[in-house]
Parts: C-alpha cells; structure tokens; sequence
C-alpha cells in the first residue's frame, strides 16, 4: 500500500476494485475541476460504503467530465453505531447544521418528522442528502447515513421497530440523566434511536403517545434550557459517548 495520502475524499456509487474506472457526478467534475483546480493524475480517496476507502487517479475527460482509475485500498470498511436520529425539521440553514453534525457524530440514519408544533411546512430530501453526503466526506466517515423522507410523528411511531430503544428530550423533568439511564438499560442493546421536537416542544398529546411506548425512554438534558438543535445533538452525543463507538481510535491521515 503507498504513503500517499489524498487531500480530497468524494462518495461513489459502484462496485470497487482494482482498476475500476468509476465515473464522476457532474458536480463532482465540476468540483474537481473548476473550484479545486485538479489536474490529471490527481490523488483521490474515494469511498461507497461497502468497499472501504480506495486511492484512485483523475482522469480529466473535458471541462465538464472525469473519471477516476481505482489503484488500491487505503481502509477497510468499518461500520458505524445503528442509531437512528429523527427530528422536527426546522428552519433552512438550521436544518441543514442539524444533518451535517448529526452525521459526523455518526448517526446511521436521519429521519425528518412532522409534529403538531413543526414550524417548517417543506423538507427537500435531495438538499439534506446533499448535505450529509458532504459531512461524511469531510470527516472520514465510510458510508453515507440513510435520508428518509419526512412523516408524520404518529407514523414513524406506529412503526417504530420494538427492539429499537428510543431516547426522546424530555423537558418536564421526569426523564432520567443521560449517566442514570445507561446505568438501567441493557448492555446488550444494539439499536438505538434519538428523538428531538420541535422548537415549540412536543404537545401533551405527543408526551402522552411517547409514554405509553415500551420502546421509548424520556432523558434530560440537564437544568438548561436547549434550542431543539442542540439538544438532538447533545442526546445524540451522549449515545455515541455510552453506547456508540467512541471508544475506537481515530484513523485519520495526515
């Protein structure tokens, strides 16, 4: 395997393997050519999330087109936590912070929902795959979290998988601190999901449907009040921190 280490990483799709000729978006192209400047020959890493991270060459077809030759792999693929986060969407640019650092914190997959207080009327999925496909590029990340579209709160309960724990803020006061709930839960449990409401909190209606599900589990996020972002992220956090996999080292190259 070679020292060189790319300063570019971009998501494929395709099957990899040595000599693969993998051709690029035309947003990647674009990217590559005209915003970084990249010449033929250019170093690339590469990732598909199945296959690992590849070394790959540009090839630059013409101002608009380019491929990249598949040389070897650079890691192996290693997976990530299931945890899935689901959210109230909120405004434009906050939603797209929330799918970004969700997604460098290692969420498996987002899950955009609908609640009675939602401020935001329109998600645009394409935009918020976009946007976590950049985050798992630029932090090392092997696979691009699962977008789902946006559903109703009541639906994605009904069909909540039971042997998925769901943590959901609770700022009533009678969930557990993140260091007393893990204490209690299972050490074997495997899939996890982390819920935030809306900026205006869940309706009494929501509470009352959240406790009576044996897969729920109410957690508080400490005496402060949180902007809806950042308590998701802080439940989030503290998944990853406990359960999650922050207990491996970082591969990162230089």
């Amino acid at each position: 395997m070679t020292a060189i280490n790319p300063k570019i990483r971009l998501f494929v799709e395709g099957a990899f393997h040595a000599g693969a000729v993998i051709p690029l978006a035309e947003d990647q192209a674009h990217y590559l050519l005209s915003v970084m400047r990249s010449a033929d020959g250019t170093p690339l890493a590469l990732f598909n999330g199945q296959d690992g991270e590849w070394l790959g060459t540009l090839s630059v077809i013409s101002k608009k087109k380019a491929e990249v030759r598949l040389v070897e792999p650079r890691k192996p693929q290693v997976g990530t936590p299931d945890v899935w986060y689901v959210f109230a969407p909120l405004k434009h640019g906050r939603i797209d912070f929330i799918v970004q650092k969700a997604t460098e914190l290692g969420a498996s997959a987002l899950l955009p929902v609908m609640t009675a207080r939602t401020i935001a009327s329109r998600v645009n999925a394409d935009r918020l795959l976009a946007n976590a496909i950049e985050a798992a590029e630029q932090s090392e990340r092997l696979e691009v979290p699962v977008v789902r579209d946006v559903e109703p709160l009541t639906k994605v309960l009904a069909a909540w998988p039971e042997d998925r724990v769901l943590l959901y803020g609770d700022e009533s006061g009678n969930g557990l601190s993140p260091l007393e709930l893990f204490a209690q839960l299972p050490a074997d449990i495997a899939k996890w999901g982390v819920l935030v409401g809306p900026e205006g909190g869940f309706t009494p209606d929501e509470f009352a449907l959240l406790t009576n599900k044996k897969f729920a589990r109410p957690i508080s996020l400490g005496p402060r009040v949180l902007r809806a972002d950042t308590a998701g992220l802080a439940a989030l956090t503290a998944v990853m921190a406990w359960r999650g996999d922050w207990d491996k080292k970082p591969r990162f190259e230089g």
